[in-house]
C-alpha cells in the first residue's frame, strides 16, 4: 500500500510502498492488511478463499471481515462481514470464503483487505485460493506471530533492491490489557 492510502499500524514504512510474502505481527491483536495479487492468465474467478493452512482452528490468525480501501464512501459497498453480507462466509477451519463470479485479465492488479486477528505466537502458514471453473490456483503467505514483534520482513518489490522492513513496536492501546487477561 503506498503511503497516501492509508495507515499500516505494523511495519515501518519510512514512505515507501512494500510487497511481503511474510508479515510479524503480535499475539492478540487486530490489524488490517491487504493482499495483492497479479494474475498472469486470464481466468473467471468464481471465489476467493483466504485463511491458514493448520488443520486445528485453534490458536492461529485468520480474517474475520473484508473492506475495500478504494470504495468511495457513499458510493458503493466497501465492508463485508461474514454471515451478514451476502457472499461472504467464515468456515469452521477459520478460512474466509468470498463469491466473486467476475473476469480477471492480465496485468491488472487486484487488492482483498481483511481486518485480521492474531492469537497465539508461532509460524503459520497461509493461503489465497483463487476458485475457476478450470483449475485452482492459490498464493502463499506467512505469518509470524511474535510476542514484541522484532524479526524483519523482506520486501520483494524489485526496484527496493535488498529492502527490509522492520515491525513496528507501537502496539495497539488495548494490547496490554489483553495479555493481562491471558495470564
Amino acid at each position: 500500500m503506498r503511503p497516501n492510502e492509508g495507515d499500516v499500524s505494523y511495519v515501518q514504512r519510512q514512505g515507501k510502498s512494500h510487497h511481503l510474502k511474510e508479515l510479524v505481527l503480535p499475539a492478540n491483536c487486530e490489524v488490517e492488511i491487504e493482499l495483492i495479487y497479479l494474475p498472469k492468465l486470464d481466468f473467471f474467478e468464481s471465489e476467493l478463499l483466504f485463511g491458514c493452512e493448520v488443520e486445528n482452528p485453534d490458536g492461529k490468525p485468520y480474517a474475520f471481515e473484508c473492506f475495500d480501501r478504494f470504495a468511495m464512501p457513499g458510493r458503493g459497498k466497501g465492508h463485508w462481514i461474514p454471515g451478514v453480507d451476502q457472499g461472504h462466509t467464515l468456515n469452521r477451519h477459520k478460512f474466509y470464503h468470498i463469491a466473486r463470479n467476475r473476469s480477471r485479465n492480465v496485468g491488472t492488479h487486484r487488492v482483498v483487505g481483511f481486518k485480521f486477528r492474531t492469537e497465539q505466537i508461532g509460524v503459520w502458514p497461509m493461503k489465497l485460493y483463487f476458485l475457476t471453473s478450470e483449475i485452482e490456483g492459490s498464493a502463499d503467505l506467512t505469518v509470524r506471530v511474535e510476542e514484541r514483534p522484532t524479526t524483519s520482513m523482506k520486501c520483494y518489490v524489485k526496484e527496493h533492491g535488498e529492502c527490509y522492513i522492520h515491525p513496528t513496536v507501537r502496539l495497539p492501546p488495548d494490547y496490554v490489557d489483553k495479555i493481562l487477561k491471558r495470564q
